[in-house]
């Protein structure tokens, strides 16, 4: 039989305050993981509470960035069958929707008509707001938090052709647009053209 986990030694009373403090040793975060999963509830809770503050001391000491792009859902019909534009990396492979940063003095309808211009290739014109998302990624090697949040608009095609895009992406390709919602690669920008499907018909009916 398992000779049970002493833990005397390391709980001590606050007089000040009613939860246990702990004298913790200096062990690495897998040792101390690998000791809750045998430790009495009360130890284990305070040990994963710690680990959840230092994370977000973490989190206040990182520098905090915030960033701004603008892209379009560009739309067709083909045939009787709505159509939209994907830009696609080959390894892994991941579709999205064409979208970049302004250049310096852009607005953002003319950030969002030149990076879809440049990266699918197409002529468009811009048709209406589709709306923004946001989303959080980290540098952690520089220790830095960025912020970004990316506006959509609805776009039509004028001219040009797929073929015609830079090299920012590996493919450009029409999908129809149900395909299009089970290929793309991040949930917020098929939220995107979901809001675009929605706006499409609205027109139409």
């Amino acid at each position: 039989m398992a000779t049970p986990r002493d833990y005397s030694t390391t709980l001590n009373r606050n007089p000040a305050r009613s939860q246990p403090s702990i004298d913790w040793p200096k062990r690495g975060r897998l040792q101390w993981l690998t000791v809750a999963i045998g430790a009495p509830i009360e130890i284990r809770a305070l040990l994963f509470q710690r680990d959840s503050r230092a994370e977000m001391a973490d989190k206040e000491t990182s520098r905090v960035e915030r960033l701004v792009s603008s892209g379009g859902v560009v739309f067709r019909h083909n045939h009787g069958r709505l159509e939209t534009v994907l830009c696609g990396r080959s390894d892994p492979v991941r579709w999205s929707l064409a979208k970049g940063t302004p250049d310096p003095g852009e607005t953002l309808e003319e950030t969002a008509l030149r990076e879809v211009r440049e990266e699918t290739g197409l002529e468009v014109e811009l048709r209406d707001p589709l709306g923004s998302i946001e989303y959080w990624f980290a540098d952690r090697d520089h220790d830095v938090r960025y912020h970004k949040t990316v506006h959509f608009y609805l776009m039509s095609p004028v001219g040009g052709h797929i073929d015609q895009h830079d090299p920012e992406f590996d493919v450009v390709q029409w999908f129809d647009v149900d395909e299009a919602l089970s290929s793309m690669a991040y949930g917020n920008e098929a939220g995107v053209l979901r809001r675009a499907l929605d706006l499409i018909k609205s027109r139409q009916g």
